[in-house]
């Protein structure tokens, strides 16, 4: 919950005068336009859920960053332009809101702006500010810039084909989760710390490589790379994992430990100045094997008996979850669920497994493969396409004319 206001109260520090400043400058500065600073967290921030949180990529998107801001100082300059205060309010009623959904209602979002020591008329001044200088630029661009863009329909054949590997339809699953939750007993947690020990012994014991235990044991995304979890910095994991983490010697395996994501020992590679590499092996949380294999039993025999239908049936009697998903993409789609939809066929059901504190099953419906689409299937995508190349191409250029006008700092 803090997460979703952490970038709020970077904000706040940016205006809070004398006495946030100091919070400021202790928060790291990336970046200034005239007086205007970006700090490293706001781009840390920007780069979440990404992968990729090199130096390199926040640098690129420091520089989107300082071009957004000079765009607006520019349109602000331009005596044309002018901001409608009720769409302004329209949208941030709208966020609010949706940070309310976000956070499970009224109740859990008065609780989660106490926790942050804010208040909604805070809150609505910080995103009032940011929704200003978003509707300024976007008035900007579509006043100044996108009145000199035509295109042709020659350039739009030729963007398609030259691009044709992009206008494929994209690869789709129907599929319907069965789902009932069933909690994890304290049996259930120390069968998988019990498993872990006798893992972290073999390595002790020289029987196999940190590396090796996790291609071969751990669960997560980073086992087929031997757990390797790259540069550890604060703040870039869950709170848990850096308890442990950050009390590691160089070389040191921990004992097993628990968080959200399920149970681990972490092996600390290196330290330095900036955190410390490490690697991790993961077990999932699972339960008792007896609990799931019952449960997969009365999933096949009832579908064996009567099909998609009665399968249905017996989990609406059995307090199961029925949650269908209709074309989904692939890219849209968990990797967890995604790996098990590959496990299964068109028309099938698939074995049960734990995931989410729960027990549960899919049926795959269908899966469309993607296929190349023609010329008139994605004329309109193909122009929008080309119609925001070119946009970018304009602004990057307006951009290069408008910089020597302002003082711009990058301090990355």
């Amino acid at each position: 919950m803090k997460r979703i206001f952490f970038i709020l109260s970077i904000f706040i520090t940016t205006v809070s005068g004398a006495a946030g400043q100091q919070s400021v400058y202790s928060d790291g500065v990336a970046g200034r336009v005239n007086d205007t600073i970006i700090l490293k967290s706001e781009i840390k921030e920007a780069l979440m859920g990404s992968p990729d949180q090199s130096l390199e990529q926040q640098r690129k998107v420091l520089e989107e960053m300082i071009k957004n801001k000079v765009l607006y100082m520019e349109a602000q300059e331009n005596q044309e332009l002018s901001i409608n205060s009720d769409e302004i309010e329209q949208r941030l009623d709208e966020t609010i809101e949706k940070i309310m959904d976000n956070l499970g209602g009224e109740e859990k979002f008065k609780m989660a702006l106490k926790e942050e020591g804010l208040d909604e008329n805070i809150l609505r001044s910080i995103y009032r500010r940011q929704i200003k200088e978003e509707i300024f630029v976007q008035s900007y661009v579509s006043t100044v810039i996108r009145p000199g863009i035509s295109i042709s329909d020659e350039e739009v054949r030729k963007a398609y084909e030259e691009n044709t590997e992009m206008f494929k339809s994209p690869e789709t699953y129907s599929y319907v989760i069965g789902y009932k939750p069933v909690a994890m007993t304290e049996n259930d947690k120390k069968a998988l710390i019990s498993k872990l020990n006798a893992i972290r012994r073999t390595i002790l014991n020289h029987e196999m490589t940190f590396e090796e235990a996790a291609r071969l044991y751990s669960q997560g995304p980073t086992g087929p790379k031997g757990g390797d979890l790259g540069l550890v910095e604060p703040g870039k994991m869950v709170p848990e994992f850096e308890t442990v983490a950050f009390q590691l010697k160089k070389g040191e395996i921990s004992r097993p430990f628990e968080t959200s994501f399920g149970f681990h020992i972490a092996l600390c590679r290196n330290i330095t100045e900036k955190g410390r590499e490490m690697s991790h092996i993961i077990l999932l949380p699972s339960i008792d094997e007896k609990k799931v294999a019952v449960f997969n039993k009365n999933v096949k025999s009832y579908f064996e008996e009567g099909g998609i239908e009665n399968l249905r049936a017996w989990a609406s009697e059995a307090g199961i979850q029925w949650i269908p998903f209709k074309e989904a993409r692939k890219r849209e789609i968990n990797p967890l669920i995604l790996s098990i939809l590959d496990d299964t066929a068109p028309g099938s059901v698939s074995q049960t497994h734990y995931l989410n504190n729960g027990l549960a099953f899919i049926y795959l419906e269908d899966k469309k493969e993607a296929r190349e689409m023609s010329f008139d299937e994605v004329r309109n995508y193909v122009k929008n396409y080309v119609y925001g190349k070119k946009l970018q191409q304009e602004i990057d250029e307006l951009y290069d004319k408008l910089k020597d006008k302002y003082y711009i700092e990058i301090m990355l």
